[in-house]
Parts: structure tokens; C-alpha cells; sequence
């Protein structure tokens, strides 16, 4: 199990794309971004005892691991359709786009906004945009 006061480290080690980026060393072992073996590790959460999980996917390099969720895993998984630029752009602008995007798709998800590329507040609104697109 993981210790509460380990987090943080834990949360350091997933991004540290190594060589690109420093390893985290956690009590004697060196840990870099797992995304070498699974981006979207909901197994590990599920194994340290989650229940629910909001799942974003930046779209970054590796393989998503197949697995069985069980059906009292509850998860919402979302993953815009835009590009979020390399994973090793460190650009403030970018990132507070990308956090925007992340905020939008799971609004959307959670049945709070509307659509696909773009986020409306409600049907209607999206499906008048969508008339006024097509009468061009």
C-alpha cells in the first residue's frame, strides 16, 4: 500500500519522462513515467484500493494496457479530439489551453456541456450552431 506522505512522490514519478526528464527516486528504488509500459494505469488504482476514478487521457506515448474493469469500478474516461501539442512542450499558454480542453471534455462527459470538437451549453444552442454551419 501506498503511504499517504508518498504521494506526492509517486505523482512526481509518473510524469518524469526519462531521459528527457529527471528520474523520482522513491525510498532506495529510481522510478520514471510508467506511460513506458501503461499510460493510463487504472489497474494500480484499482489495486491500492480506488473505487472511482476520472479518467483524462493526454493522448502521450505508450501503450494503454488492456484491462477488465470490474463493474464496481465507477470511471469516466475522456480524451479530447484536439491536438494538445508535444508532450515535451513546456509552454504556459499550451498547458492552460490543455487543462481547459481537459475541464470542457469532462464537463462534457458528466453530461454538463455538449458536443464534439466544441462545447455548448445545452442541445438547443449546439443544434442552432449546427444549422448555421450547414446553411453556409
Amino acid at each position: 500500500k501506498t503511504k499517504t506522505e508518498e504521494i506526492p512522490d509517486w505523482i512526481l514519478a509518473s510524469a518524469s519522462f526519462y531521459p528527457a526528464m529527471a528520474y523520482r527516486k522513491i525510498g532506495k528504488n529510481k522510478y520514471a513515467d510508467g506511460g513506458y509500459r501503461n499510460k493510463i494505469p487504472i489497474d494500480i488504482a484499482i489495486n491500492e484500493g480506488a473505487t472511482e476514478a476520472f479518467v483524462v487521457d493526454v493522448q502521450g506515448p505508450g501503450p494503454a494496457k488492456r484491462i477488465r474493469v470490474p463493474d464496481t469500478f465507477i470511471h469516466w474516461k475522456c480524451q479530447t479530439l484536439w491536438t494538445l501539442g508535444s508532450f515535451l512542450l513546456f509552454d504556459s499558454q499550451r498547458n492552460q489551453l490543455n487543462l481547459q480542453l481537459g475541464y470542457l471534455e469532462m464537463k462534457k462527459r458528466l453530461g454538463c456541456y455538449y458536443g464534439n470538437w466544441y462545447t455548448f451549453d445545452s442541445v438547443k444552442q449546439a443544434g442552432t450552431c449546427w444549422r448555421g454551419f450547414l446553411s453556409y
